[in-house]
């Protein structure tokens, strides 16, 4: 597992705040959305879980199907600002529930239960 500055998300954060500094220097009356920002960072929290609590990330961030979903809601919604709200519920859980997924499933809560109830 890679640490630090190797990492997609310490990249993904670090353009994240470039592109502000950038867009409120050249295009004040566009800000980026806080929609955006969420959803951004909500992913990164969600990776990084899911690297603490999974026993091994074989894929990529770039290659998740998460990753792709928080980046296209970001730019969906700076270049559509009056998407409707319904949206980011529905992309928060995707973002937040696919890693916890996958953490879960090296955890196996689902066995403790049923060699509870066989014995």
């Amino acid at each position: 597992m890679r640490e630090g500055i190797k990492t997609t998300e310490f990249w993904l954060a670090l353009l994240m705040v470039v592109l502000t500094a950038i867009q409120k220097q050249l295009w004040p009356e566009a800000p980026i959305s806080s929609e955006s920002f969420i959803v951004v960072v909500t992913w990164i929290i969600s990776r990084l879980g899911e690297k603490v609590l999974s026993e091994a990330i074989a894929e990529r961030a770039w290659a998740t199907t998460e990753f792709w979903v928080a980046i296209g809601f970001a730019v969906i919604k700076y270049v559509f600002p009056a998407l409707p709200e319904q949206v980011l519920p529905a992309v928060m859980a995707y973002v937040i529930g696919r890693p916890a997924v996958k953490a879960a499933k090296d955890i196996a809560l689902n066995r403790i239960g049923r060699r509870t109830i066989n014995q």
